[in-house]
């Protein structure tokens, strides 16, 4: 199995204490976290990845990136 390279020892990171997400200050860094995660999970054409990325601007404001896991509802719709 192929694994991205990224770069995430550098980078200072905050974790939920439930661990539902990931925050960092690099979007790039953030983006290559989630490709990591993607190809642990299986992600494919048929198969979603479970992860988004959010950017938020914090209390202190300073850009922020939120890697997180997100519940999808598998009922179809309409």
């Amino acid at each position: 199995m192929y694994f991205h390279t990224v770069n995430v020892l550098d980078e200072y990171l905050d974790n939920a204490a439930d661990g539902s997400f990931v925050d960092m200050a690099s979007g790039s860094a953030a983006r290559g976290f989630k490709i990591v995660l993607d190809q642990y999970y299986g992600v494919s054409v048929q198969i979603r990845s479970p992860y988004a990325i959010t950017g938020f601007v914090n209390q202190h404001g300073q850009q922020r990136y939120r890697v997180g896991y997100v519940e999808r509802d598998h009922t179809p719709c309409c």
